[in-house]
């Protein structure tokens, strides 16, 4: 956060000051910005003995790391898995290879936020607003799943045609030709309406390593559309079973066209006014971002009593203009009207 005047950012330079942060002028051609007492530019180096059960021997593993700042690299039982550098998706390893089931396992994990990449002077790496914090703030996790299972699910709701566009991703680690049964169901988020839609049953057959499949899904003749005053939602049911073992996604959308009409904006073809702000990974009392679901329902809460519609910059994850991991806010920020 920028601050131009201290009067009227008293309480909160107190409140920064008690956490441990503190005003400082880079030069004096520049306005007062926030920065930390230390430089934390170094390198963290953690180790953990984590059990992996024997059950999980016919499944594929991943460690999974959330907001890693900035690069990572693993060990498991000694040998190096690898590398990551993303600031604004999770760091994910396949670890399958390098464990040994029903026993103990070393993890150990390398964090470095030094300058990975000269990418100038930008607030995902810099200590102007949400400082250059270092280490792992998110989720940390092995996750076990099936050998084939789903990766993404995308919706593209198609508003004239009365349907769905979804495009779903399904990975096969078992170096073998798969057949599998696929079962989709869409309802409607609103208890005040009934509305019935019907499941769609398919089927899919490969033997590629990389599955796209693409469907479209009826929504029958009656559409309830999402916008600022009235955010209906629906959720789809993606399911797969293959092997012998089911893997299922569920995903939240509002059916909306945004478009223009001559010199406006308009969203379901009336003409509405883009109204928003523009963040720049402003948490200067903790230094990195929020980390809850209640705590960004209170960011979302602001924005709605404010009547924007849009916010441009925030950091769900650690790179705050890249992809956004909405998974922790995404009820609260589509039940407000605020656009994805």
């Amino acid at each position: 956060m920028i601050i131009r005047g201290k009067e009227k950012w008293k309480e909160v330079i107190e409140a920064q000051k008690q956490s441990g942060l503190t005003i400082k002028k880079y030069c004096n051609d520049n306005p007062i910005c926030i920065s930390s007492f230390y430089k934390q530019k170094a390198l963290i180096l953690d180790e953990e003995n984590i059990f992996i059960p024997e059950s999980w021997k016919d499944q594929q593993l991943f460690l999974f790391l959330a907001r890693v700042h900035w690069e990572s690299q693993v060990w498991v039982n000694g040998k190096f898995v690898g590398k990551e550098e993303s600031l604004s998706t999770p760091h994910l390893y396949d670890i399958t290879s390098y464990v040994k089931f029903g026993d103990w396992n070393t993890v150990r994990i390398r964090v470095d936020n030094g300058n990975i990449h000269d990418i100038a002077y930008t607030h995902a790496i810099s200590a102007e607003t949400q400082t250059n914090w270092n280490g792992i703030i998110g989720r940390m996790e092995i996750q076990a799943v099936s050998k084939v299972h789903i990766t993404d699910v995308q919706i593209y709701p198609l508003q004239k045609e009365k349907r769905l566009k979804i495009v779903a991703q399904i990975v096969n680690y078992s170096n073998l030709p798969v057949k599998g049964d696929i079962r989709i169901n869409c309802h409607f988020l609103n208890d005040s309406q009934d509305l019935h839609l019907k499941e769609k049953n398919t089927t899919f057959d490969s033997s590629d390593s990389l599955i796209r499949l693409v469907h479209y899904y009826d929504l029958g003749d009656k559409l309830y559309t999402w916008d600022e005053f009235e955010p209906n939602l629906y959720e789809i049911d993606y399911e797969i079973k293959c092997c012998g073992k089911s893997d299922v996604q569920k995903i939240k959308f509002g059916i909306r066209d945004f478009g223009t009409k001559g010199t406006h904006f308009t969203i379901n073809d009336i003409p509405t006014f883009i109204r928003g702000a523009v963040n720049s990974c402003e948490f200067p009392i903790t230094g990195y971002p929020p980390m809850s679901y209640e705590e960004w329902k209170k960011v979302m809460k602001v924005t709605d009593s404010t009547a924007f519609v849009f916010i441009l910059g925030v950091p769900l994850s650690p790179h705050f203009k890249l992809r956004m991991n909405w998974a922790c806010i995404y009820k609260s920020k589509t039940r407000t009207g605020v656009l994805r």
